[in-house]
């Protein structure tokens, strides 16, 4: 009597590490044609580090984290020595960082210049160090708005439209005023619209892809190797939707589109074969 399993785990495995492989390569490629091709810099990394160190701030009850941090991060204090807990606690929502940097009464701010990225990067450091636990809560509450496993509305089912149940609509709406379906034309006011109530369903939500996609992974790799490009392709989207973990800077559905769609091939994939396996003379 023959024993696959342990051969199928390890195919598995090997497998899946391609998968996350291939997202590390692409990540890579794509930060370094963005620094080639890119004339005008933002240091994107300064979202998450700015976010990360709000929700530390504001769910620890500790804002010294950015106390005299005025002269080496001048731009993102906005020339303050230093930050009130209570305004990061305004500011503050698991779903976006955006209300955190964008408004002119917004705590914090962006900046260009590299240095300034950096020393933001050790006071992130020094924040997650000091409150691990609280770093991951935050972290887990973003992610808990990225997946949709909350009972609010998505942040954002169509970029970039909020739905007005939104607990953060009014913040971002004042900043963004084209998520307002007066700004925009009837047919993408139709389509939005009819996107937003898609989104109140279960399909919409990427906690229910992101289910479904590690279901249909484990019967890719039970189906043995002639599925080996199907649990690339899969794990692939597994791998990126849970690296928005800790890489999400707010909840917006886009993020989660390359889960979405890798799932949809997963599925097609593996229907096809159990078609023509079935098809085939016994």
């Amino acid at each position: 009597m023959t024993r696959p399993a342990p051969r199928t785990v390890r195919w598995g495995v090997s497998v899946l590490f391609v998968g996350a492989a291939a997202s590390a390569l692409l990540l890579l490629v794509s930060s370094g044609l963005n620094r080639v091709l890119t004339v005008h810099h933002q240091h994107p990394l300064q979202s998450i580090l700015i976010f990360d160190i709000a929700g530390v701030s504001t769910l620890s009850g500790r804002a010294d984290f950015l106390n005299d941090a005025s002269e080496s991060i001048p731009d993102v204090m906005r020339q303050q020595r230093s930050v009130e807990l209570s305004a990061l606690q305004a500011a503050y929502y698991p779903s976006t960082w955006t209300p955190l940097v964008f408004e002119t009464d917004s705590p914090l701010a962006i900046t260009d210049s590299a240095i300034q990225v950096e020393h933001l990067a050790a006071i992130w450091s020094g924040a997650v160090t000091a409150e691990p636990s609280i770093y991951l809560e935050h972290r887990a509450r973003v992610f808990r708005e990225v997946i949709g496993a909350t009972a609010a509305p998505l942040f954002a089912p169509v970029y970039f439209g909020i739905p007005r149940d939104s607990p953060d609509y009014q913040q971002v709406a004042q900043l963004f005023p084209t998520i307002e379906l007066v700004e925009l034309s009837p047919v993408q006011a139709l389509l939005r619209s009819a996107f937003e109530q898609s989104a109140r369903s279960i399909f919409y939500r990427p906690y229910f892809w992101l289910l479904l996609n590690v279901a249909l992974v484990i019967t890719a790799i039970i189906s043995g190797a002639r599925s080996a490009g199907l649990v690339a392709i899969g794990s692939s989207g597994l791998m990126y939707e849970l690296a928005l973990f800790f890489l999400a800077p707010s909840a917006d559905y886009r993020y989660s589109h390359w889960l979405v769609l890798s799932t949809w091939v997963l599925a097609f994939g593996l229907g096809s074969q159990f078609l023509q396996k079935r098809d085939q003379p016994q």
